[in-house]
């Protein structure tokens, strides 16, 4: 399916249906409907998920949103919530990844990815952190989150586990 007929689909399906569209103003609506139809007509696949993402999120009640895991390019670690702490859990046979808290990328602290990240993210805090960690092994997403060009090769900090 092409882009522009993605770009329909949700705007026949779910914004008349999800009645929490409602009470977001319409001219915020307006303005991501044209960025996310900007990216459709170029055929940017990685920007239009990500703002195809930031449009369904706008209600942040979760029950309308788009999750782009099989869309997507990522890189070979695996990040999981663990409580209020997101966690290098695990990597790609080959590649070398310890466990550890995730500090950093590219300088930017989680935190500040974070906050980048939730308008793109829809529903509670818990929802967020259960699908937020595929932003962190998304190139394009960090890129774009982290305000650098590219995130081919990003630099993660984050902290071991001291094994007992």
């Amino acid at each position: 399916m092409s882009l522009t007929k993605d770009l329909q689909q949700i705007l026949e399906t779910a914004l008349p249906i999800d009645p929490s569209f409602r009470r977001i103003d319409k001219a915020v609506i307006d303005s991501c409907i044209s960025e996310t139809q900007r990216y459709a007509w170029d055929g940017s696949v990685e920007a239009f998920l990500m703002s195809a993402m930031r449009l369904l999120a706008l209600p942040q009640n979760g029950h309308t949103r788009l999750i782009p895991n099989d869309a997507i390019s990522v890189l070979p670690l695996r990040f999981v919530s663990v409580g209020r702490s997101v966690q290098v859990f695990g990597a790609a046979p080959g590649v070398i990844a310890p466990r550890g808290k995730l500090i950093a990328i590219n300088g930017a602290a989680l935190s500040q990815i974070e906050a980048a990240a939730k308008n793109f993210l829809a529903g509670t805090r818990q929802r967020k952190g259960v699908i937020g960690p595929i932003l962190y092994a998304w190139p394009y997403a960090l890129a774009r989150l982290v305000f650098c060009h590219t995130v081919k090769r990003p630099n993660i900090v984050y902290r071991t586990k001291t094994v007992r």
